[in-house]
């Protein structure tokens, strides 16, 4: 498959086409348009196809930031802390999950 440009000659981001269709349903008495329905499909061959062409947009703006390194760090130290779950029962017992961070 030949890559899509992410970027047009003058330097602005090129997002990827997104099929639009006629789809729509009833709820409660009311259409509700559904143009992207087909999207619910994370297997399909379009869906994936449409996926892949976002994370390579993703990765090519991300590999281009400067503050990508610094970006990362300050993001895993905002995330790397020890947390605990509510506890629940399950018979006679209660438990509780616990996770240590990412160290």
């Amino acid at each position: 498959m030949v890559s899509p440009r992410t970027t047009s000659l003058d330097g602005k981001i090129v997002y990827p086409q997104v099929r639009r269709t006629d789809f729509s349903y009833e709820q409660h008495g009311t259409t509700v348009a559904d143009p992207y329905r087909w999207l619910e499909d994370p297997h399909g061959k379009e869906t994936e196809a449409f996926i892949d062409a976002q994370n390579q947009l993703s990765a090519e703006y991300m590999n281009k930031f400067d503050g990508k390194t610094k970006f990362n760090e300050r993001l895993t130290e905002l995330y790397n802390y020890e947390r605990f779950s509510a506890p629940y029962k399950r018979g006679d017992y209660y438990y509780f999950s616990r996770n240590t961070g990412l160290l």
